[in-house]
C-alpha cells in the first residue's frame, strides 16, 4: 500500500452541549474503496473556567472572540500533545471541527473556533506536505500568505495561485534562507493552464 492510500489521523471535536473536548485517532485506507479504524479516543471534561467561557462566547464581539478562539486552539493542541504523549507513530494531520457557537442554516452562517494555527504550533506536528516536493496553493486570499509562510518554513517549494493584501516579498529572505523556489500570485490563467497542460 503506498503513502497515499493509507493515513492516520487526530480527529477533534466539541459539541454545543459542552460535556468535554473528543479526541480520537483514527487509521484510514484505501484499496477498493476507503475504511478506517478508531484505535482510541477520548473525551476532556471541560474546566469550570473553559465551559463558562465557551457559553457565552456568542455575546462578545469580533476581537474577544478571535482571541477566545486562539486560546481554545492552544487548549485543543494541548490536550493532544497529552493524548499522544508516548505515542510513536507517525500522525499525517490533524482535523478540528472546533466548537460552534453561532449556526443559523437559514441565514447560511455559521462559526467555529478552535484556531488552526495555534492548534499547530503547540502540537508541532509535521502536515501532509512533508511528502511532497511541489504544494500547490489555492486557499482563499486572506489565508494565501499565511499558507505560503508556512509551506516556505517547512522547507518545501510552492506555486501559489491565491491573491493576498500583503506584500509576498516579505517571504522573499525566508525563502531564499530555506533554499526554495516560491512563485506567489500565479494566477488562474494562464497561470494554472501552464502547470495544468
Amino acid at each position: 500500500m503506498n503513502k497515499f492510500n493509507k493515513y492516520t489521523v487526530i480527529g477533534v471535536m466539541s459539541g454545543t452541549s459542552l460535556d468535554g473536548l473528543d479526541i480520537v485517532k483514527c487509521h484510514f485506507s484505501k484499496k477498493k474503496s476507503w475504511s478506517y479504524e478508531i484505535e482510541k479516543g477520548i473525551t476532556i471534561k471541560y474546566s469550570k473556567s473553559w465551559k463558562e467561557n465557551l457559553k457565552k462566547t456568542h455575546l462578545k464581539d469580533k476581537k474577544e472572540i478571535n482571541q477566545i478562539s486562539i486560546d481554545y486552539g492552544r487548549f485543543i493542541g494541548l490536550e493532544i500533545n497529552k493524548f499522544i504523549k508516548n505515542d510513536k507513530s507517525k500522525i499525517d494531520f490533524i482535523s478540528s471541527h472546533g466548537h460552534t457557537i453561532f449556526h443559523n442554516p437559514d441565514k447560511k452562517f455559521t462559526l467555529q473556533i478552535g484556531d488552526g494555527q495555534s492548534i499547530s504550533n503547540t502540537t508541532k506536528l509535521k502536515s501532509l506536505i512533508t511528502d511532497f516536493d511541489l504544494v500547490i496553493g489555492a486557499v482563499p486570499g486572506f489565508m494565501g500568505y499565511k499558507m505560503m509562510r508556512d509551506v516556505i518554513e517547512s522547507k518545501k517549494n510552492i506555486v501559489d495561485i491565491s491573491f493576498y493584501p500583503e506584500d509576498p516579498f516579505g517571504l522573499d529572505e525566508l525563502a531564499k534562507k530555506n533554499k526554495v523556489v516560491a512563485v506567489m500570485d500565479c494566477g488562474v490563467a494562464p497561470g494554472m493552464g501552464n502547470i495544468i497542460f
